[in-house]
């Protein structure tokens, strides 16, 4: 099942998935990733790490 056209996972040897995807904007992927949370680590780019980890953040300060 595609999450987002043209994607590819790559199995890694460690038996990790590896996630490729072309997407227009950063915040059209935001909401895939938290749906994997917490197995999920974001490489890169680093606008989309810090987008994801403010907002796992920010879910955090609302728990507390």
């Amino acid at each position: 099942h595609e999450l987002i056209g043209g994607q590819k996972l790559k199995e890694q040897k460690d038996g990790s998935l590896l996630f490729e995807a072309q997407i227009a904007q950063l915040p059209e992927l935001v909401p895939h990733i938290l749906r994997w949370m917490p197995h999920v680590t974001v490489l890169g780019p680093a606008e989309l790490k810090e987008e994801v980890m403010s907002r796992v953040k920010g879910y955090i300060d609302k728990q507390n």
